[in-house]
């Protein structure tokens, strides 16, 4: 991929000598990484989390090795699932699976036949200094002695058999859907069938349900379900979870909820269900939602392709939102001790929620919790006319209340993704839900997206502590940065009681935001606070972007630096535009120059990977 070629002959002359197991030092970096499974059967998800890194010396900008370090993967994948490049996002068909950027990454692994170790590497640089670092993982073949070998697996078909089946399955005639496989169990369905019945249920252990015949990891000829499928944990008094599943390769054709994760939603449990991937997916005919999951951790929806909408958000991670593990509802009895939502992923979907009709804001897609998360190469589009294409938010246990309970979003990778369509007031809304909750949201890395809605003057709304904002591309968009509303004290409820309709009373506005290197064009604009919001971000910066709009920068706030932005409409960018859509980001590389003498912000290469020369230029792409 250029923009690893180009990392290479970039710090070709850099310190690079420190490469081994992680973790590994060199000078002031400490390149820190774990991986969430050293072992798993394929198709195998693995998130590999590098928020451990530190950095002894002084960054530029806001100065945490979260946001001003760059971080790139290589996953050791030389099979399909790493050579084949993502269908979907703002560079489709151009990304490799094998690679990615940000601290917090995530992969799926899958084996072709036979048990496959792999070694993932991480490179840290400061732009001087660079290490490397290795952790490593064992992808199971399923089929094989550590998966579901002979008779632990089922082959169902309508008619007959087939081909496909693995030798010592057990194949079984039914036009049914079927529950969730016992413990250490597989179902698999016939490529072109079709099954039709109930809801398949229950709460066990490494079990998976997927295809089997020519379809695999394809989008042609997947079995269809005409059923819900549900896994439902049970709670901490009845013991068992369900973990370690697969679902894959199917098409649900519903046109009612397809895929569903749950767990007792008003009984927060000791453990919410884990390591559940939804792999190659399909679903075109919505009717209302397409897969829910109330609480987990180790969440991956991979290769999805959901079409259509109803009156509930399409798809949806943590509708049961952040829960106190002793069931508490404050920040003082919950203690800090919560049920486990690390970990969800969303990479390589296309979601569409056209025909969207509920009255409030209902979102195409909707994260309502999450820490070290990972949302990448996707398409989010159409929501209904008051929702977002994305909604990000941090709600307060099932009840959605008031106080803040302690959790943060935090740790979050948004890349190379389109948000466009319809939409409401936002294209995208990463903030508190509304100005009364007490929502806190922090660390989070926005690069290499294309915000073009079907609509002039939306936003994205960035209510964010130490969000980055770098490299991307907005269409008759922009960026509205700060809080909706003030938020409460950790200690206290005050102006925050239970049901009190009142606004928490301590101010709490977004600090150390970085939004540069960014391209606008068209009715686009750059504002702190205003529009509804409480306040504006203080002590942040907006610098080095390509504004070719008729609006400018609006600066509340204290403590901002605002600087080495062109507004200038008259000196048409002329992107070349080579889609003709302005939807892929290839496309707002200027055939004009604009530039910069120095750059006093940390990045360095552009949205293609192209290294920046000492001569900058302003924007996401280099000229």
């Amino acid at each position: 991929m250029l923009k690893y070629l180009a990392l290479l002959l970039l710090f070709a002359g850099a310190a690079h000598a420190v490469n081994g197991p992680c973790p590994q030092t060199n000078g002031p970096i400490t390149a820190r990484a774990i991986a969430t499974r050293a072992s798993g059967i394929s198709p195998l998800l693995v998130f590999y989390d590098a928020t451990g890194t530190t950095y002894s010396g002084t960054l530029g900008g806001a100065n945490t090795a979260f946001q001003d370090l760059s971080y790139t993967w290589n996953f050791g994948d030389t099979l399909t699932s790493g050579t084949s490049t993502w269908l979907y996002g703002s560079r489709p068909s151009v990304n490799k699976r094998n690679t990615a950027t940000g601290a917090i990454a995530a992969h799926l692994y899958i084996t072709e036949g036979r048990d496959t170790k792999y070694t993932a590497t991480v490179t840290v640089t400061d732009g001087t200094t660079t290490v490397s670092c290795g952790v490593g993982t064992t992808a199971f073949d399923p089929s094989g002695a550590n998966g579901f070998p002979g008779a632990a697996t089922t082959c169902y078909f309508n008619s007959t058999v087939g081909s496909g089946c693995p030798p010592g399955a057990t194949p079984t005639v039914s036009l049914t859907t079927h529950n969730i496989p016992g413990p250490g169990t597989r179902i698999l369905y016939k490529c072109g069938d079709t099954f039709t019945g109930g809801s398949s249920t229950g709460a066990v252990a490494k079990w998976s349900i997927g295809a089997y015949g020519s379809c695999q990891g394809t989008q042609s000829g997947l079995p269809t379900i005409t059923g819900t499928i549900t896994v439902t944990s049970v709670n901490a008094v009845g013991g068992a979870v369900a973990s370690d599943g697969r679902i894959s390769d199917l098409n649900g054709a519903t046109g009612a909820s397809a895929m569903v994760i749950s767990q007792p939603f008003y009984i927060p449990p000791t453990t919410a269900v884990s390591q559940i991937t939804f792999w190659n997916l399909m679903d075109t005919a919505v009717g209302n939602t397409a897969l829910y999951s109330n609480m987990g951790t180790q969440i991956g929806i991979i290769q999805a392709d959901f079409v259509g909408m109803g009156t509930q958000q399409q798809t949806y991670l943590n509708v049961a939102e952040n829960n106190c593990l002793n069931g508490s509802n404050t920040w003082a009895g919950c203690a800090g001790a919560f049920v486990n939502l690390d970990y969800q992923a969303i990479l390589g979907s296309h979601f569409d929620g056209v025909g969207g009709s509920g009255g409030g804001g209902v979102e195409t897609v909707r994260v309502s919790a999450c820490r070290m998360c990972v949302f990448a190469n996707s398409d989010f589009l159409n929501a209904n006319t008051v929702g977002s294409t994305f909604k990000l938010n941090d709600g307060n246990n099932k009840n959605t209340q008031c106080q803040w309970t302690g959790n943060w979003i935090e740790y979050v990778e948004m890349s190379d993704n389109f948000y466009g369509g319809q939409s409401g007031a936002a294209i995208a809304d990463w903030v508190a839900e509304n100005p009364v909750t007490d929502e806190r949201l922090r660390f989070l890395i926005a690069e290499r997206n294309v915000f073009a809605p079907g609509a002039s003057g939306k936003v994205l709304y960035f209510g964010v502590m130490n969000g980055t904002l770098r490299n991307n591309a907005f269409l008759n968009s922009g960026v509205q940065s700060g809080n909706r509303g003030a938020q409460g004290s950790s200690f206290t409820d005050a102006g925050c009681t239970s049901g009190s309709s009142g606004a928490p009373t301590f101010p709490l506005f977004p600090q150390g935001v970085e939004i540069y290197n960014n391209t606008f064009q068209g009715s686009s604009s750059v504002i702190f606070g205003g529009g509804g919001f409480g306040g504006p971000m203080n002590n942040s910066f907006v610098k080095n972007n390509l504004i070719f709009s008729a609006s400018t920068i609006s600066s509340s706030g204290s403590g901002n630096a605002v600087g080495n932005n062109t507004t200038t409409t008259t000196n048409n960018p002329g992107f070349t535009n080579g889609s003709g859509t302005l939807h892929v980001i290839s496309d707002y590389k200027p055939t004009a120059f604009f530039t910069l003498t120095n750059t006093p912000v940390p990045v360095w290469y552009d949205a293609l990977g192209v290294a920046w020369s000492p001569t900058w230029d302003l924007g996401a792409v280099h000229h």
